[in-house]
C-alpha cells in the first residue's frame, strides 16, 4: 500500500510541476502576442486599393472606410500619403498604450494629407 501512496505523491508532484511550467512558458507568449503587431499601414487616396494589404506604400489602402474597418493594435502606425485628399470621417478602431501608442502620420514628401 505504501508503494501505491508513494507513486501517487510523485504523480501529484509531476502534475503540479508540469502545470506550473506550462503556465510560466505561456505568460511571455501571451504578452508578446498582445503587442506583436507593430505594423505600419499605408493609405493612398489615388494609388491605393482597398483590396491591398496596406503594409507597404506599394500596396497601400485607398479609403477611410478600409482604415475605419480595421482594429489596430498598440504600436501600429497609420500613414497617409502626403498631399492626398479623402472625404469622410477617420475613426480607426483599437487603442494603443502609453508605451505603444497608435500613431497617425503622413508618408512621402509634400503637404499634409487632408479631407
Amino acid at each position: 500500500m505504501s508503494g501505491l501512496k508513494n507513486k501517487r505523491s510523485w504523480l501529484s508532484i509531476g502534475l503540479i510541476f508540469t502545470l506550473m511550467l506550462g503556465c510560466t512558458l505561456s505568460i511571455p507568449s501571451l504578452a508578446t502576442k498582445a503587442f506583436a503587431n507593430n505594423a505600419t499601414y499605408y493609405v493612398d487616396s489615388v494609388g491605393g486599393s482597398d483590396s491591398n494589404n496596406g503594409l507597404s506604400d506599394g500596396s497601400a489602402w485607398q479609403s477611410l472606410a478600409k482604415v475605419n474597418a480595421t482594429t489596430f493594435q498598440p504600436g501600429d502606425k497609420i500613414l497617409f500619403k502626403a498631399g492626398s485628399v479623402w472625404s469622410g470621417q477617420l475613426h480607426p478602431l483599437g487603442s494603443g498604450t502609453s508605451g505603444a501608442p497608435i500613431v497617425i502620420d503622413k508618408y512621402g514628401s509634400g503637404g499634409k494629407a487632408h479631407h
